[in-house]
């Protein structure tokens, strides 16, 4: 019974080692926000996301504010998270969607 119960706990953390390696971080400038429930209406759109398992500011929240984001591009593109953050409601005029993502400039 404790060899079983070994090979669960070795392959349970083998697997969760192996998930946590296909999870990217993105740093997405945003402009648009005015204050923290702004934030916290966009990290919980975004964190809705499949695959996504955290969205928080970096620094100080501000007109054009960093957000990191932890997400497992096989369950959804960043590019998913960036329209879903342009699409989020502002908090004092939820009719609003005022954010807009700075993406950054190709390489060709």
């Amino acid at each position: 019974m404790k060899y079983i119960l070994l090979i669960c706990v070795t392959l349970l953390s083998y697997t969760h080692s192996f998930a946590q390696e296909k999870n990217q971080q993105a740093e997405i400038q945003v402009k648009g926000i005015t204050c923290n429930n702004d934030v916290n209406i966009i990290s919980k759109h975004v964190e809705a996301l499949p695959g996504v398992t955290s969205c928080s500011p970096k620094g100080k929240v501000g007109a054009s504010s960093t957000l990191v984001v932890q997400f497992n591009p096989e369950e959804t593109s960043i590019e998913r998270i960036y329209a879903t953050i342009e699409d989020s409601p502002s908090c004092d005029h939820p009719d609003q969607k005022p954010y807009k993502v700075k993406k950054p400039k190709s390489r060709k």
